[in-house]
């Protein structure tokens, strides 16, 4: 997919954009009856290239009963995808999501939950492998992009713990990211979405 936009300007509003969605779920968050507080990590597997590495931090906020719980996320991830048709390109992607759960009994031991998310990421690639398989300086080696995810997460009490949980979560998600063609001026889009599975600690307060 192609269009024409400026892509200093696609990337910069994406970073302001960023930053007023995690300053508006930070404010909501503080003014809720509950916050959880999340560190997490595991592995990432995009629909193209290989399996990679994530590591992220979590705030929501809820009501009393912990149910419906709403906030922010950000995210890194490391791996290897297709970048205009050529195979193994290292990339690092920054994401910046807001994020709801809907927890099935978080009054028990046991608790699982669904919930989605949706938010901005940056991205930055190996260009050295594009442009030595092309043969030229095809593109620049950083991006933005959207993206969207459902998950299925199982959080369990630490026993005599009345506010740490262990959680352990399944994704599935979409996610593009668009870039700037050198001696183009148009946007090329790349799919960097795929499943992941992480596990992490949460912290209410």
């Amino acid at each position: 997919m192609r269009t024409d936009q400026n892509p200093l300007r696609v990337q910069w509003t994406s970073c302001f954009a960023a930053v007023v969605l995690f300053s508006a779920v930070i404010g909501a968050t503080s003014a809720s009856a509950a916050g959880f507080f999340s560190m997490q990590g595991g592995v990432f597997g995009p629909w193209q290239g290989d399996a990679g590495y994530s590591l992220g931090l979590q705030m929501l906020g809820g009501g009393a009963s912990g149910r419906a719980r709403f906030g922010a996320e950000f995210e890194y991830r490391n791996f290897d995808t297709h970048i205009l048709g050529v195979s193994d390109v290292n990339i690092d992607a920054y994401a910046i999501r807001a994020i709801w759960q809907q927890h099935i009994v978080p009054d028990r031991l046991i608790s699982p939950y669904l919930g989605l998310s949706f938010g901005l990421t940056l991205t930055s690639i190996d260009d050295d492998r594009v442009d030595e398989v092309r043969g030229v300086d095809a593109r620049g080696d950083s991006g933005a992009g959207i993206e969207g995810q459902f998950l299925f997460g199982i959080d369990g009490k630490i026993p005599d713990s009345e506010y740490l949980s262990l959680f352990a979560e399944a994704r599935v998600g979409f996610g593009y990211e668009f870039n700037h063609l050198n001696n183009r001026s148009r946007i090329e889009s790349e799919n960097i979405g795929g499943i992941e599975g992480l596990t992490g600690l949460r912290f209410r307060f």
